[in-house]
Parts: C-alpha cells; sequence; structure tokens
C-alpha cells in the first residue's frame, strides 16, 4: 500500500472526505503498474473509499458510478466480503434516493431483500429493508397536492432507516479485506516518526473527543454560522433559533447562543417521543451499547438503574432507537447551520486537516512551561459538577 493510499484511508477514517476524495482521484487517475490480485484488491479499496466521500460530499451521480463499479468487481471476488457489499448497496439506496430515483432504488431493495433471505440471521435487518422499501413506494406515489408535509415525515423516517441499516453494515458485520483499511475498528494506529512524541496522546485525546460526533454522522455541511455572509436556518439572513425560538439582534449573538450548553442540550435530545425504557447511560455510541450479562441470567443486577448496559433486548434496542433520533435532530441542525460547534471540536477540526498537525496543537512549546500542583485526575458523585484547576 502507498503513503499515498494510507494518507486517503486515514483521512476517511477521520471523516476529512474532502482531502480523501482528492488523494483517491489522483490514485485512481494513475493507471496501475501492474495488474495482479492485490492490485485489483486496493483499486477496490480506493473505490469503496471515495464512494463514501462522494455521498458524503453531496455527489451523488458520480457516487452512483462509482458503487456499481464497485459492485461488479466484488461479484467477481471469492472471498466473502458482505460488509463491503452491504455498504455499497446502502450508500447506492441512498444516492438513488437523494436523486429521486424511487423506482431504481426500490428495485435494488427487492434484490437485496431476496438474497439475505435465502441466508440465515437476517430476519431483522430484512424487515428493516422491507420498511426502507415501503417508504420509497409512499414517496414514489400519492397525491402532490397533499403530500408536502407527508413527504417531509417519510423523509425523516428514510434517515432512520438509513442510519440502522449504516450501523449494521459498519459495526453488526465482520470486516472483510477491503472494508478493514476504512474503518476505525480493529485498525491500529500507525505512528507517524516525524512528529514529537505527544501524537500517541493527542491522537487519543481528538478520538475521545470526537467519537459520539462521528457516531452522529454530523458532517456533509461545510458551512460555518460565524461567516455572516452565509445563509442560516432556512433564510440567508436569519437570526432565529427555530429550536429555541429566540431571535438575536445579529447573526454573531446567534452563533454564541449555538455555543451555549442549553441550546446543545435542546438540539442533542432526545425529547419528543414517548420513551418506555431507562435513559441510555450518557457517553456510549450506539455501537457501544450492550446487554447486562447479570440480568439476561438471573433478572437481577447490583447496579440496578445506574447501570450503563441494557436490562433486555427491548431496552437495548430502545436505547439504539434514542441514539439515531438524536443523530438526526443533531444532524438537521447542522444543515441549518445552527449546530455550534465548541472551541475543542474546531482546534480537533483545524488539526486533523493540517498538514503540520503540531503546529496546531503539541503537549510542549518552546520557551513556556506550564506546572500544576493539583491532581489532574479526579472523581465526580453526580453528572453535574464543576471542577477548577
Amino acid at each position: 500500500m502507498s503513503d499515498k493510499e494510507m494518507q486517503a484511508h486515514d483521512n476517511v477514517r477521520w471523516r476529512n472526505w474532502s482531502r480523501a476524495a482528492t488523494l483517491y482521484d489522483q490514485i485512481l487517475s494513475s493507471p496501475p503498474l501492474v495488474s495482479n490480485r492485490a492490485q485489483k484488491d486496493r483499486h477496490i479499496i480506493c473505490l469503496l473509499g471515495r464512494c463514501e466521500c462522494l455521498l458524503e460530499l453531496g455527489k451523488y451521480e458520480s457516487c452512483l458510478n462509482d458503487a456499481r463499479k464497485v459492485l461488479s468487481m466484488l461479484s467477481e471476488q471469492q472471498t466473502d466480503c458482505l460488509a463491503s457489499v452491504s455498504r455499497t448497496r446502502r450508500w447506492l439506496v441512498h444516492a438513488l434516493c437523494k436523486l429521486k430515483k424511487y423506482t431504481e432504488a426500490e428495485k435494488l431493495l427487492t434484490e437485496w431483500i431476496s438474497e439475505l433471505q435465502q441466508q440465515q440471521g437476517f430476519g431483522d435487518i430484512c424487515k428493516t429493508l422491507e420498511r426502507y422499501k415501503s417508504v420509497i413506494q409512499m414517496l414514489n406515489g400519492g397525491n402532490k397536492s397533499t403530500q408536502k408535509i407527508h413527504n417531509s415525515r417519510l423523509e425523516d423516517e428514510m434517515n432512520i432507516l438509513d442510519t440502522k441499516l449504516d450501523h449494521w453494515a459498519t459495526n453488526n458485520l465482520p470486516l472483510d479485506k477491503y472494508s478493514k483499511p476504512l474503518s476505525n475498528k480493529g485498525i491500529k494506529k500507525r505512528e507517524n516518526p516525524t512528529q514529537n512524541g505527544a501524537s500517541n496522546n493527542i491522537t487519543a485525546v481528538m478520538q475521545k473527543n470526537t467519537d459520539l460526533l462521528a457516531a452522529l454522522k454530523v458532517s456533509g455541511s461545510n458551512k460555518s454560522i460565524s461567516d455572516d455572509s452565509t445563509g442560516g436556518g432556512e433564510n440567508g439572513n436569519s437570526t432565529t433559533c427555530s429550536y429555541c425560538a429566540i431571535t438575536f439582534n445579529s447573526r454573531n449573538e446567534l452563533r454564541q447562543h449555538c455555543q451555549t450548553e442549553a441550546h446543545q442540550n435542546v438540539i442533542m435530545s432526545d425529547e419528543g417521543r414517548d420513551w418506555k425504557w431507562r435513559p441510555p447511560p450518557r457517553g456510549f455510541t450506539l455501537d457501544s451499547y450492550s446487554l447486562c450479562e447479570s440480568w439476561t441470567e438471573s433478572q437481577l443486577c447490583h447496579y440496578g438503574n445506574q447501570c450503563v448496559e441494557a436490562h433486555g433486548v427491548d431496552e437495548l434496542n430502545e436505547w439504539k432507537d434514542r441514539f439515531e433520533y438524536r443523530r438526526m435532530r443533531v444532524q438537521k441542525a447542522c444543515e441549518k447551520e445552527l449546530y455550534g460547534k465548541s472551541y475543542t471540536e474546531l482546534v480537533l477540526e483545524r488539526w486533523i486537516q493540517s498538514t503540520v498537525p503540531e503546529k496546531i496543537m503539541s503537549e510542549k512549546v518552546e520557551g513556556i512551561e506550564a506546572q500544576c500542583e493539583q491532581d489532574l485526575v479526579t472523581s465526580i458523585s453526580s453528572k453535574s459538577s464543576k471542577r477548577e484547576w
């Protein structure tokens, strides 16, 4: 694998779609020097990576072309590549729906369902695909004069179903040799010898702070609310936060409001639906939810309501639904430019995209020494707490 390929794959895992797509364009535009099995595999991985980038960047026609190439090439492989095939099919359906090519998307889903029904263990995901197909059928028909509001709700449901498919294909299926280089699962972080010893710690901090946002799929919009020349919400000159129902005198005031804890709590909330079970634990992403072994075995748990694992399959499924609901709310806030990035997130974003990351963030700066006489590690007794150093 060349250095440029490694950089491209890294940028996919960091969700830096534009940079990754540029690298893939350069790689795929050059004909391979040799045409053996290893080279074909690398070509498929690059196409797979670019396909995801194009989808996230909203370049749906180009995404369709790459997705079809990938599926054609994967169909010729002898090895198991269900994860890569499933992810590519999900991207293909998503792109077709964005282009309103509903008939073609419905046909693809029908074929997909038929294939999975011939195998064991895919009953639940087949139900999701069936519902996805039903939603597409409803979007493709109906009375257009009375369909606007109805379509909006259907599109919301389609986003949730698409998220379920994404989670299943990315997290539930075992990685194959094509999807593994593009996934954070099972990938050991490579060290760059040109960076100082702080790189590992910085990477760990970056990963910890961005895991939840990455899981929530906060992407696809490169606009910034701090730019007064760009629109906000649904009106280019809007200074209203539609989530908190507050109007401000300027875009700068709106930007400051979007960074407040109160606003963040609103857009990250899963209120608005009647939930039956305990709320999911904070700080966990969808793929880290799990069943409590003690509860499963004896219907008893030493931790009670404080347990961070689900007490039953129904509660686990509701936790996943609540996470997906929050993901959709945050994505909508991003699209309306009402998601205020924190200072930490802005710095981490610059760090990821920088060609010289040690100039953005480093443990040590020449000529400056920082000391703290207090213990930097602390424990808290409640979720609402404050600590100063």
